[in-house]
């Protein structure tokens, strides 16, 4: 498999972007992926939107973003995220303190109640976000409630 990777580096601000967005990325590279992004201090920001990411491709993901203390901002926008992907999302967040801005637009973290419920768990505990774009989510009104909930605890 071949990633063709766009890498920028904006060197007025400092800010190197790791642009992986609409390349069709497997579970294994992710995990590989996770491991290197777990002690990454190059990129800023990292962008895997339409990436076709698989529930064990999200958690590789995740459990690298979970370690990594330099990242400011992900886009994991439309990916059909759920489930599993939700609850590793959910676990990432709880462990991370440094994702400032994180994109989940267009995915179905709301499909699923139980793993909804995670994902807004560990949201609740996550202290440094200060973006979160949950757009076109199939998120009730009630599992929104429940979310806001344990972000307002």
């Amino acid at each position: 498999m071949i990633i063709i990777v766009s890498f920028e580096n904006t060197s007025k601000r400092g800010k190197a972007i790791l642009e992986l967005s609409t390349n069709s990325l497997s579970p294994k590279p992710c995990h590989i992926l996770g491991k290197v992004i777990a002690t990454d201090r190059t990129f800023l920001e990292y962008k895997f939107a339409d990436c076709m990411l698989s529930e064990d491709a999200v958690k590789g993901l995740a459990n690298g973003f979970a370690h990594n203390s330099y990242c400011k901002s992900l886009d994991m926008k439309g990916n059909n995220i759920r489930g599993a992907g939700a609850e590793a999302l959910g676990k990432m967040l709880h462990h991370n303190q440094a994702i400032l801005k994180l994109c989940l637009e267009w995915n179905a973290l709301g499909m699923l109640d139980n793993s909804f419920s995670l994902f807004c768990e560990g949201l609740g505990s996550n202290e440094c976000l200060l973006a979160l774009d949950l757009r076109n989510n199939q998120i009730n009104r009630i599992s929104l409630q429940s979310c806001l909930s344990h972000r307002l605890n």
